[in-house]
């Protein structure tokens, strides 16, 4: 009896998990199927050093930029509902393809708040590194960011305002 109720019990799963894999394939879901992609390159027109950019690419673009790399588990519910939501508040947090778009002022911000969020290991996050190891900010990378972070504050008190364009 037990047996016959266990196993009622995984197929009724079985068919609502493969519903809910209809409705996203279909585009019914709670959210776009994919986020929209562009080839805008990252942190355009800035002074932001190559290593430095390129840290920003592999640690923060899946999230923080228009060029999002979706992993294929981000079409399965209800992860992709989470993975879309994360990347969707990511991009409205701050999105590096539209640099040249803010302020001054928005992009010392944005700056100062990267140093500060990767220093802290707040960013990226660890469910997300442990996801995409190549994310992962070593001692270095961490050294090369504070090291841009500090010459565009340098630059900045220089010229009076400073620019990162």
């Amino acid at each position: 009896m037990f047996r016959s109720i266990l196993w009622k019990g995984g197929l009724i799963g079985l068919v609502a998990v493969c519903c809910i894999g209809l409705i996203v394939v279909n585009g019914n879901s709670h959210g776009p199927k994919s986020l929209p992609v562009t080839e805008n390159a990252l942190l355009a027109d800035s002074r932001v050093p190559l290593q430095a950019r390129s840290i920003l690419e592999r640690a923060c673009g899946d999230c923080h930029s228009d060029n999002t790399v979706s992993p294929w588990y981000a079409d399965v519910p209800p992860v992709s509902w989470q993975i879309h939501s994360d990347v969707a508040r990511g991009r409205a947090t701050m999105n590096l393809s539209k640099w040249s778009e803010y302020s001054d002022g928005k992009r010392r911000g944005f700056m100062m708040a990267i140093l500060a969020a990767t220093k802290a290991r707040a960013m990226p996050p660890p469910m997300y590194v442990w996801m995409h190891g190549n994310a992962k900010l070593s001692a270095a990378d961490l050294k090369e960011l504070e090291k841009w972070a500090l010459a565009e504050t340098r630059l900045r008190s220089q010229n009076g305002k400073g620019s990162s364009r």
